[in-house]
Parts: structure tokens; C-alpha cells; sequence
């Protein structure tokens, strides 16, 4: 089975080592500051901060299982393992629709005026470029896949 380019290998591990660093800033706020989280959360959400503490441990949990996911995946892909590849171009695909629909999302609070523009904005715009790298990741992961079998 052909490589992944290196540029691809690159990414895995710049996304991976980002989602544990997000996963133990989460994981870490959920412990220590959740009554602080609360507070930036409008009173007619009807949680409190053992609530919100704990949904930000399980959330940095997620983000720290994808992020070694993304790792794991290197040293597989540098050896073209079939398996790994078709899984990445699966990964990537549901990561790229994932980050599609949050920045629809984030546009709509814009829209609708229930979020504000400081923060809606660059969410969007974060999000679109996420989803972008994550469409072309699944590309050239398509394209070892093909050009693989193209070999065989």
C-alpha cells in the first residue's frame, strides 16, 4: 500500500497534540473552575456547576481519546496499512461534516442574534477552516487508497 504524504502525517500530529492540550485545559476546567464556567452561562439554562463540571470532564475525555486516535494513526499510515487508511478517510469525513455543521450552527446564533459577533464570528470562520482541512485530509487519503489499488 502507498505512504501518506508527509504533509498529511503533519497534520495528524499538529491535530492530535492540539486536541490533548484542549482535552486537559477541559478536563482541568471542569475540576477546578466549573462554578466560573456556570457563571458565563445565561440563568435560564437550569444547570449548576457540578453539572457543567462534569460535562466538561467527559467532553475533554472525548477530545483526549480523539487526539490519541489522531496519533495512534501515524506510524500506521507511514506504512500504508490498508485498514488505517480507509478508517481515516472515514474519520476525517465525520470530523469535516462535524465541523461543517457546528460553523451552520455558529452562523445561525449570528443570524438569529442569540450569540454575538465577537465570539460567533471567529467560531464560524475557525470552524469552516477546520472542516476544510479535514475534507482534504479525506482527499489524499483517498488518493493513497487509490493509487494503491491502482497498483495492485
Amino acid at each position: 500500500m502507498t505512504r501518506a504524504p508527509g504533509v498529511a502525517l503533519l497534520f495528524l500530529a499538529a491535530a492530535g497534540i492540539l486536541l490533548l492540550l484542549v482535552a486537559a485545559a477541559m478536563i482541568w476546567g471542569g475540576i477546578a473552575i466549573p462554578d466560573l464556567v456556570r457563571a458565563q452561562i445565561p440563568d435560564a439554562a437550569l444547570v449548576d456547576s457540578a453539572e457543567v463540571g462534569g460535562a466538561m470532564v467527559a467532553l475533554g475525555g472525548l477530545a483526549g481519546i480523539l487526539g490519541i486516535v489522531h496519533l495512534a494513526a501515524i506510524p500506521a499510515l507511514r506504512r500504508g496499512q490498508p485498514v488505517v487508511v480507509i478508517a481515516g478517510i472515514m474519520v476525517s469525513a465525520t470530523l469535516a461534516v462535524l465541523a461543517a455543521a457546528s460553523a451552520t450552527g455558529a452562523l445561525v446564533a449570528l443570524a438569529s442574534a442569540s450569540g454575538s459577533v465577537q465570539t460567533m464570528l471567529p467560531a464560524a470562520i475557525g470552524l469552516v477552516l477546520v472542516a476544510g482541512a479535514y475534507g482534504w485530509l479525506g482527499a489524499v487519503l483517498i488518493g493513497v487508497r487509490n493509487r494503491a489499488r491502482s497498483r495492485d
